[in-house]
């Protein structure tokens, strides 16, 4: 899969990108909180979206050595935090790793969620 413009992706509840303006957002905040020790340290990373209904972001990674994607899970703490463990991440080594991994495993238990609060 073809990474790039990710307004026409075909996302998939809970996924949806992110604005412009949330982007910006996104992205400063990841580097407020990184550490030294985090595996992100260092790394170029851009928003591209986030889940409705967890608070989850991903990014796009840029020269990092083995993913090109990351799902984060900011702490929104307003500054550096002390332990590497957060914001927590996950790596993806691409595009496809992610959708199949992780955005199709979360339509699968968002529909369920969804179904069971209509109910």
């Amino acid at each position: 899969m073809a990474t790039g413009n990710f307004k026409e992706f075909p996302w998939i509840d809970p996924w949806v990108p992110v604005s412009d303006r949330g982007q910006e957002a996104y992205d400063n905040e990841l580097k407020m909180e990184l550490c030294l020790d985090h595996p992100l340290y260092g790394v170029r990373t851009r928003a591209i979206a986030r889940t409705r209904h967890a608070d989850d972001i991903l990014f796009e990674l840029h020269d990092h050595r083995v993913a090109q994607f990351a799902v984060v899970h900011l702490t929104f703490r307003g500054g550096r935090e002390p332990d590497p463990q957060w914001p927590s991440v996950v790596l993806y080594r691409d595009l496809e790793h992610w959708v199949t991994q992780r955005m199709l495993r979360d339509a699968a238990s968002y529909e369920i969620d969804q179904s069971n609060q209509a109910a």
